[in-house]
């Protein structure tokens, strides 16, 4: 292949940039360059903070006496001891702090 200007290929001007021009063009904008970092950030911040949660979960316990329970206050004395054992005052403080239900 010949070129008519004698410089042969390699005399084309360049139309990418090496990369210490690219460096060198974000140094002396730094200013710009963190300005829109701090800015991104504040507002990727501001959307986790306002966004309702994708994920919620509930849960139901089954639970049935291994013996017949005879009358209402063996039934509710099954109950309070079920909920004694399942529902701890550490695990209901947990669920109000993650919750933010406390101060």
């Amino acid at each position: 292949m010949t070129s008519t200007s004698g410089r042969g290929w390699r005399g084309r001007a360049r139309d990418d940039p090496s990369l210490s021009e690219i460096l060198y063009v974000l140094q002396r904008r730094r200013l710009l360059v963190v300005g829109v970092v701090l800015v991104l950030a504040g507002i990727a911040l501001l959307f986790g903070i306002f966004r309702e949660p994708v994920y919620t979960a509930e849960a139901k316990v089954s639970v049935r006496p291994q013996e017949e329970l005879d009358g209402e206050e063996a039934m509710l004395a099954f109950l309070e001891e079920v909920r004694g054992a399942v529902v701890t005052q550490e695990m209901l403080s947990e669920v109000r702090r993650r919750a933010g239900w406390e101060a």
